[in-house]
């Protein structure tokens, strides 16, 4: 029944599609709640995948995310105070808590710890954040996220293989009858981002 969701294990399947297929010691910047909720929950809870660090870039935008990161992220390098992305800037301007910190763009964090740690996103944001990004790296399909990679380096890589190694997620990552999940529920809304993750890897295949 609707009410029985003892079986409904989308959520968790998500979040594991998110993790598995990841290099060890990789960097993962979630751009939704529901990814940062369901993969934290698997790494603190069932130790799955706790090798894997996790960014929540809607809150590395808050004051407080780099004195939290400072306790408990290795190995990644912060460029400024906050993150900030162009949409906001004229409200962060008029903000007094702001006064004398510092921000950086995505495009500032990617270039300071792309040849750190292995670098990937989860949904590509249009626009992902400012220009930059998408004149110096590129994306590539890897297992049910994106590969954040230089595009000096791509051709070094075999991006085909990389891409088509992410169609082998579809089984840790089934889809249900259509109509099993509300339109407003978080299943839905996971399984929609799931559609748009094989279309875009689909294209970049075909291309």
């Amino acid at each position: 029944s609707k009410v029985d969701q003892s079986q409904n294990r989308t959520v968790d399947q998500f979040a594991r599609a998110l993790l598995q297929p990841l290099p060890p010691q990789s960097v993962l910047i979630v751009t939704n709640d529901v990814a940062y909720t369901a993969t934290r929950y698997l790494q603190l809870c069932e130790d799955f995948r706790a090798d894997v660090t996790v960014l929540p870039l809607e809150l590395m935008s808050y004051l407080w995310f780099k004195d939290w990161a400072k306790k408990y992220v290795t190995e990644v390098t912060f460029p400024g105070d906050y993150y900030l992305p162009g949409k906001l800037d004229g409200y962060v301007a008029s903000s007094s808590k702001y006064a004398g910190k510092t921000s950086y763009a995505l495009v500032d964090f990617m270039r300071e710890n792309v040849h750190r740690r292995p670098l990937y996103l989860t949904h590509l944001i249009k626009p992902i954040d400012d220009g930059p990004v998408e004149k110096e790296f590129s994306f590539l399909p890897f297992g049910f996220s994106f590969q954040i990679i230089p595009k000096d380096q791509v051709s070094q890589l075999n991006g085909k293989e990389a891409q088509a190694q992410s169609f082998k997620n579809l089984e840790l990552f089934p889809v249900p009858p259509p109509g099993t999940f509300p339109d407003d529920s978080w299943e839905a809304y996971i399984l929609g981002m799931r559609q748009d993750f094989f279309e875009r890897t689909a294209k970049m295949i075909a291309h």
